[in-house]
């Protein structure tokens, strides 16, 4: 790579997409740093960590951090930086960011608030909808919802709703992040999309990169 790129994801349950991605964007032999800047810090439960004080800690050759001020992120010897904004970030940190993408669940409310967020920030944002109900929800009526008059919206994704999906995001919480071989084909294929989409890379790179993080690898 030629030039470092900072992912900025922000929503709702971000958390175990922060961890994943950077998982298959490291099998695909780049170097990744995760900063976890959102109030919950559920991070710090999914990493494996030793007992002692440490400010970093490399997990499957991927360094974790937290709470780190704008001003470091753009740390030398990283491919990527993937920084988890929380619920509702600041628009510097948004500005700071080289790709912004939003994680949303499907309650109006919350469609509502980060549609006018996004209007607001003027930043260009990709937007996942987690808990799609495709059975009796209408995509096409969530999309116009959420697009209607925002042209800073570049694609919306819609990730049904899957109890193994959901098992592995808090199961991770309690036993710590091992590898994703139980997420539905439906969330391999997001992950696959966003990875494409953020590396620009050829299609079986990222194919292979997916295929060793759900086993668990790493190089």
């Amino acid at each position: 790579m030629s030039k470092q790129k900072i992912i900025g994801i922000f929503g709702c349950e971000q958390t175990d997409l922060c961890i994943y991605l950077a998982s298959i964007l490291e099998n695909m032999k780049n170097s990744v740093l995760v900063i976890d800047n959102s109030f919950e810090q559920k991070m710090r439960f999914c990493i494996p960590r030793p007992n002692e004080k440490m400010n970093m800690i490399t997990y499957k050759n991927v360094d974790y951090t937290a709470l780190c001020e704008r001003s470091l992120w753009k740390t030398e010897g990283y491919d990527y930086v993937i920084v988890n904004l929380g619920s509702w970030p600041d628009e510097k940190s948004v500005t700071d960011c080289d790709e912004l993408i939003c994680a949303l669940n499907c309650e109006k409310c919350e469609i509502e608030k980060y549609r006018e967020f996004i209007l607001h920030i003027e930043h260009p944002v990709s937007v996942l909808f987690r808990d799609f109900c495709k059975s009796y929800m209408s995509a096409g009526g969530i999309r116009k919802l959420f697009v209607d008059e925002n042209c800073f919206v570049l694609e919306q994704l819609f990730l049904p709703f899957s109890e193994a999906d959901e098992c592995s995001r808090l199961m991770m919480q309690f036993e710590g992040y091992r590898n994703f071989a139980n997420l539905s084909k439906e969330f391999e294929k997001v992950l696959f999309h966003l990875c494409r989409n953020i590396s620009e890379q050829d299609y079986k790179e990222v194919l292979m990169g997916v295929r060793r993080a759900k086993r668990g690898e790493c190089f």
